[in-house]
């Protein structure tokens, strides 16, 4: 039996271990559809990490301040993971969120707006919705990290940023990854 203790002190009990999503739908659906990710005892995680111990969470919905910049973060993925689906050749550099949106820097062929419905639509097939995909941030370490990096290395150029990210026990990383079923 898994307890899960929610900030107001309530608690739910699961047989099995639940995802944040199954918790958030436990409660309602209208709290699942508004939910984008969660702490589990303090650390952020997507909706699919299922929740193995008895754990404090707290459901960051849409309404909550750290939602847009989250979801700003997953769209710059699903951008990337558009453009790499749509220019093979692209190779991919950062794509923070800033103040109004994010961007992605992308060593590849120009493009313009007349490029921008196509690119949208790729977007649209990667996610038929919101959790298709699965978006974390962790702390990365020499041996978590370089993996990752490893299975875009035809795609990525900023193993210099990595490098630097290793070294600073701060810094999070973003890993795009497809849900298993």
């Amino acid at each position: 039996m898994i307890t899960i203790t929610l900030p107001d002190g309530s608690i739910r009990q699961f047989d099995a271990p639940p995802t944040g999503a199954e918790v958030a739908l436990s409660i309602s659906e209208g709290l699942a559809r508004n939910t984008v990710a969660m702490d589990i005892n303090g650390q952020s995680v997507d909706l699919n990490h299922p929740i193995s111990t008895d754990s404090e969470i707290r459901l960051i919905t849409t309404h909550d301040p750290e939602a847009l910049t989250i979801m700003r973060h997953s769209a710059a993925h699903v951008m990337a993971q558009a453009i790499l689906k749509l220019y093979p050749e692209a190779k991919l550099t950062i794509g923070p969120v800033v103040e109004d949106g994010f961007y992605y820097d992308i060593d590849m062929a120009p493009v313009s707006e007349d490029d921008f419905p196509k690119i949208e639509a790729e977007m649209q097939k990667i996610i038929p919705n919101p959790r298709h995909w699965i978006f974390f941030a962790k702390s990365p370490t020499r041996s978590s990290s370089y993996p990752i990096f490893r299975m875009a290395s035809s795609h990525c150029t900023n193993r210099a940023i990595l490098r630097t990210c290793v070294a600073d026990p701060m810094c999070r990383i973003r890993v795009l990854s497809k849900p298993s079923s």
